[in-house]
């Protein structure tokens, strides 16, 4: 299970994000099948929860196993993997996405994700042909977020 940081006033201000999620190997080291997807659930969104355009997937530590493993991270929701970001690579230190590059095949989708239901919020990594996600041995990534929640605008207008 990936570790979820609400982010406080002043760490909002400094990084530009609401929430970060750190996802390790360990999150997702299961027996599944060579070349099958993990998803790993970040958290839950509820009816009307908004997701900015700016999610930034950063690699930590670049996920490692046997010579040959490749592998990608996408950020989306139930059912659209790559609704917030795209398939990244996660295999190299320092690779994923940055925010408003011009290249969007290495950016996020630029679109803001309203939940029209309520619906997980996923990661989802998806190792090459002739490996598992089982055989990672290293990586984390730290996923960066803006999630404006309904609940907590409603309560800004309630007072």
């Amino acid at each position: 299970m990936a570790k979820h940081y609400l982010l406080n006033s002043e760490q909002r201000a400094r990084t530009g994000f609401t929430d970060l999620f750190i996802v390790k190997y360990t999150d997702v080291s299961a027996s599944i099948a060579d070349n099958t997807a993990a998803t790993v659930t970040l958290d839950s969104l509820a009816l009307g929860d908004v997701v900015l355009q700016d999610t930034l997937i950063e690699v930590r530590t670049a996920w490692a196993g046997p010579s040959d493993l490749t592998a990608t991270a996408s950020v989306g929701v139930t059912g659209t993997a790559t609704a917030l970001t795209p398939a990244l690579t996660i295999t190299t230190a320092g690779a994923g996405t940055a925010i408003l590059t011009t290249d969007t095949s290495d950016n996020q989708t630029n679109a803001h994700y309203a939940a029209s239901t309520a619906i997980d919020l996923i990661a989802t990594i998806t190792p090459d042909a002739d490996s598992g996600v089982d055989e990672f041995t290293a990586g984390e990534l730290a996923i960066w977020m803006n999630i404006s929640r309904a609940a907590d605008r409603r309560r800004a207008v309630e007072g």
